[in-house]
């Protein structure tokens, strides 16, 4: 009877201890992704640029950027500034849920402020991170001999960075573009998810 009961409070207590060491190693694991994403998010890039690919996010009814898309259009604008001879790619389809197509809003965008139209070239077809890239990267010329810089928000850069060399971007850095603070947990838990479904979907 004794050891009937002894191995009983045995198994509970590794069921007790399970319970408490797998979300543990969850909470484990999400900081020390987050650690690794947002470490590609804080790199500079280098000064000779040759394309800039900016990658596209949800536009307002209006037609407008949403705030994230700002920043990484902002974090463009600045570069193509510092280095006038830097062409971009900007990278987005039109939702179901967008007046226009993110490509065109940013050219909008960036036009507005300046940027000459010759400088900015439209690739309005893609709808995930990989289509943007493997779209725009047809619209670079020699592209594995190109330097390629890639605009997006911190969160996301570690992604599109190991995207883009999975598809033959030789050449390829960072352009990191700011996030909102409040946002920036949830967007990093996502990021983890989308890092294993691109795995698994073979574009890492």
């Amino acid at each position: 009877m004794g050891t009937m009961e002894s191995s009983r409070e045995t198994e509970v207590t590794v069921t007790t201890l399970f319970l408490l060491a797998a979300p543990l190693a969850v909470v484990l694991a999400y900081c020390a992704a987050s650690i690794i994403i947002m470490r590609a998010g804080r790199s500079a890039p280098p000064e000779d640029l040759e394309y800039l690919i900016v990658l596209g996010a949800m536009v307002r009814p209006d037609g407008l950027p949403t705030r994230a898309l700002r920043y990484r259009l902002e974090a463009a604008r600045s570069y193509l500034a510092e280095h006038p001879t830097a062409i971009a790619i900007v990278s987005g389809g039109q939702g179901s849920d967008e007046p226009v197509s993110e490509a065109a809003a940013m050219a909008c965008w960036l036009a507005d402020r300046g940027v000459g139209s010759e400088r900015i070239i439209q690739e309005s077809a893609s709808t995930t991170t990989a289509e943007n890239l493997s779209l725009s990267a047809q619209l670079v010329p020699g592209l594995r001999k190109r330097r390629v810089g890639i605009v997006t928000n911190d969160f996301h850069l570690y992604r599109s960075l190991l995207i883009a060399r999975k598809q033959g971007f030789q050449r390829v850095w960072g352009v990191p573009a700011a996030s909102t603070p409040e946002n920036l947990p949830v967007n990093l838990a996502r990021e983890c998810f989308a890092l294993i479904k691109n795995r698994i979907q073979g574009n890492l």
